[in-house]
């Protein structure tokens, strides 16, 4: 997919005419990355004269990029295809309406299954993430009598969260140097880093320790303890990302605020109850938003 990957600063107009462009994979997150990274792209000249701007790319196939192999022959037409309808849209959506364009601030931006392209000004992302938080300590004071040790279960479960993060990073790092190092000392050829499968088997890795840290302390813990645990360290993340990178905010802002609410429903236990449901629905919503960034990053 040809993903609008960079903006221009003040992009809140620009990206909101891409709302009107079907089809389009986006995220202010890349936008963020990008105005960190040291290196260069084609949009940096116009980001230097403060004008509005989208970046389009589709990157598969990287490790032949700038080589003798970055040709024609490999060129995906269905990409190219993605990459020429989103074009022509927008040339036709700039064309019809005034220019020059108004001056606008940043926005934070992100595409949905079937929902499309959401657009809401970066002014938003510290309220959202005040509400999620609002939300989050609700669901601590209700819940506080569920369980005798409910404070001790608050921390094992933001104990878990923080481990699982951390030893998830540790071992991406530590495959990473195995399978390069294997690379070095075995015939395989190609580039580690961009591989697929190794981007999935780390992954799943990733997954499998996580899943661990639930089981050793679930024994150990009330179910709602444990939960509002990590519910609690999301919270903080999206209040940090609100005020140091809002642009990447909606990664937890939006699943703690969902969850926070399925937590806020009435008691019961199972999927198909009311509260069980809900919940159900607000992984459905993380996994819609998290699942498609660590794809692309793949």
């Amino acid at each position: 997919r040809s993903l609008m990957f960079e903006t221009g600063p003040g992009n809140l107009d620009a990206v909101g005419v891409l709302r009107s462009v079907p089809n389009v994979t986006a995220g202010s997150v890349f936008t963020t990355i990008y105005r960190t990274m040291p290196h260069d792209t084609d949009l940096s000249e116009l980001a230097l004269l403060g004008t509005p701007a989208l970046n389009f790319a589709f990157g598969d196939g990287a490790d032949r990029y700038h080589t003798s192999h970055d040709d024609v022959s490999h060129l995906d037409a269905g990409s190219l295809q993605h990459h020429g309808q989103q074009a022509l849209a927008l040339a036709r959506a700039f064309a019809n309406e005034s220019l020059p364009r108004p001056r606008s601030g940043d926005a934070v931006f992100f595409d949905l299954p079937v929902v499309g392209l959401v657009v809401y000004s970066e002014k938003w992302a510290m309220p959202l993430a005040l509400l999620a938080a609002a939300f989050a300590l609700v669901v601590i004071i209700r819940l506080r009598h569920e369980a005798t040790r409910f404070g001790r279960d608050i921390l094992m479960g933001a104990a878990a969260t923080l481990g699982a993060v951390v030893l998830s990073v540790a071992a991406a790092y530590l495959a990473g140097l195995i399978i390069s190092l294997l690379h070095t000392k075995l015939p395989w050829g190609g580039a580690p880093a961009l591989s697929p499968v190794y981007w999935a088997a780390i992954a799943l890795l990733s997954l499998a320790i996580s899943t661990a840290c639930y089981v050793a302390v679930r024994r150990r813990g009330s179910m709602g303890g444990l939960h509002v645990g990590a519910l609690l360290i999301w919270t903080l993340l999206s209040l940090a990302a609100a005020a140091i990178a809002p642009g990447s905010s909606y990664l937890f802002t939006l699943p703690a605020l969902v969850v926070a609410l399925a937590a806020f429903l009435a008691a019961g236990h199972g999927l198909l109850t009311a509260k069980g449901m809900s919940q159900f629905r607000a992984a459905l919503l993380t996994a819609a938003l998290l699942i498609p960034i660590a794809y692309l990053l793949g």
